[in-house]
């Protein structure tokens, strides 16, 4: 007679009573951790005793599975820095509110404004590409740039932004300096001797000449025809 025995998956408890500072949704983020160190098997549980309340997780093949009853909506933050106590107090303040949409309404020109709509209490923290905070205007939205609140991308550093509306503007650029480049630009598609004229090279040609005749309308400095040169 055989006896097939089961083999369990790995159960990892917690105990978190209310005095302590770490947030539920910091631990779930060191789960995820864990999980992926440890190389646990695509399917792995944990069990989390939250103020008397058991909370059991079950991770399949990248699905987060809560087993048992409970109601509500679990939020995950990876921190920037895992052994600095200040992002994690930062993941903590701003907890509850979290972005459902959004909408971009151009109020005037050369600006723009983002609007998000959010659930939850509290200010909202959002992530800001470089760009982004580079338009950010401090004096037109009640926002916080937490500059050292810094996530790593390939776009560059994604910085918190504490706020539900942003008004982005661009530095304005004299007119002026728009007719000097464009002059150059001119000059320099002028001194570009035409070598091939496929339909892929050529058409780029012609299409960024239109596109400066189209610059200088707009400064209203349009002196006769930007001509392409000739053979």
């Amino acid at each position: 007679m055989s006896h097939h025995s089961q083999k369990k998956e790995p159960s990892v408890p917690f105990l978190f009573p209310k005095a302590q500072s770490k947030s539920f949704l910091s631990l779930l983020a060191s789960l995820l951790l864990l999980s992926s160190l440890l190389h646990y098997p695509p399917t792995v549980s944990f069990k989390i005793s939250l103020s008397g309340m058991v909370i059991l997780l079950n991770m399949n093949k990248g699905n987060l599975l809560i087993l048992g009853d409970f109601s509500g909506k679990v939020r995950i933050a990876i921190s920037p820095d895992f052994y600095s106590a200040k992002y994690e107090a930062i993941l903590d303040r701003f907890q509850s509110a979290y972005a459902v949409s959004g909408d971009a309404v151009l109020t005037k020109p050369f600006c723009l404004l983002c609007k998000w709509e959010k659930e939850g209490c509290g200010q909202l923290l959002m992530l800001a590409h470089p760009l982004h905070v580079k338009l950010l205007s401090r004096d037109d939205c009640d926002i916080t740039i937490l500059d050292d609140f810094i996530y790593r991308s390939i776009d560059g550093d994604l910085v918190g932004v504490v706020g539900d509306a942003w008004v982005l503007k661009p530095d304005p650029i004299p007119v002026t300096e728009i007719v000097t480049a464009l002059c150059r630009d001119v000059e320099g598609l002028e001194s570009v001797a035409i070598e091939d004229y496929s339909p892929c090279h050529y058409g780029r040609m012609i299409a960024r000449a239109a596109r400066l005749a189209v610059i200088a309308e707009e400064v209203h400095s349009l002196k006769g025809y930007l001509l392409l040169p000739s053979s």
